[in-house]
């Protein structure tokens, strides 16, 4: 028990934000976008974790370096089926 006391969560977070940060790379180099998928079957906690930035953007709750990080790796704040959404609203 003493080793999770001298664990910083506030590290540990980050540390795996890093990690999905550097599969959502990898997903954009083998689809050429960042657009994966929320149920994701080949990587599950991927499709999970791009759910949740993007809500915590349209909530103004991801930090700031955070949201750098992801749109200079050419994130879309918007999901695919918002996109869809608006395109056939515009339409109406």
């Amino acid at each position: 028990m003493e080793e999770l006391r001298d664990v910083d969560y506030g590290d540990f977070l980050q540390q795996k934000a890093n990690e999905l940060l550097q599969r959502l790379r990898e997903y954009k180099a083998m689809h050429g976008d960042c657009n994966v998928p929320r149920e994701y079957p080949e990587d599950p906690t991927l499709g999970a974790w791009v759910h949740e930035q993007r809500e915590r953007y349209k909530q103004s709750t991801l930090p700031k370096e955070r949201v750098a990080a992801l749109s200079e790796a050419g994130f879309v704040w918007e999901s695919q089926n918002d996109i869809i959404w608006r395109e056939k609203y515009a339409r109406l």
